[in-house]
């Protein structure tokens, strides 16, 4: 999507295309299941490139599966996505954040980035297995 920036009077001005559309989720509590985010995955997928989706987040992280889905419906979508923050973004969220096109930043916002934490059970094979694999996923984000 092409826009025009313009500086007046100390503001940043953005023009859009005459037909765009503004769409707004909240991603709020706890990160769970991917499922409970279908309506939000269907929406970037259909986005076109004149759409705005503004992305307000306030939550403490949660299951990283949810947010590599979220993340890669983003990461198709045509349409431009705005990271809103103005409460706290923690672990999985800060990814979500992260890897919007744009982001608006509240005064009193924060978020968190740490290393995974994970745990494993079974045999010393399938613990070794386990381990070797959620360290390879850790290293790839």
């Amino acid at each position: 999507m092409s826009e025009e920036l313009e500086e007046k009077a100390g503001l940043t001005i953005a023009s859009f295309p005459a037909e765009y559309y503004k769409h707004v989720v909240h991603l709020t509590g706890e990160i769970c299941e991917p499922s409970r985010y279908t309506h939000m995955l269907e929406l970037c997928h259909a986005a076109g490139e004149n759409d705005i989706i503004y992305l307000h987040l306030n939550s403490g992280g949660g299951r990283i599966d949810a947010a590599d889905e979220i993340i890669g419906a983003m990461g198709f979508s045509q349409a431009r996505i705005v990271g809103v923050l103005n409460g706290h973004a923690a672990s999985a969220a800060t990814a979500i954040l992260l890897s919007c096109d744009d982001f608006i930043i509240g005064e009193n916002a924060s978020f968190m980035i740490h290393s995974w934490a994970f745990g494993g059970y079974g045999t010393t094979r399938n613990v070794h297995a386990q381990t070797n694999f959620w360290a390879k996923q850790a290293d790839d984000w």
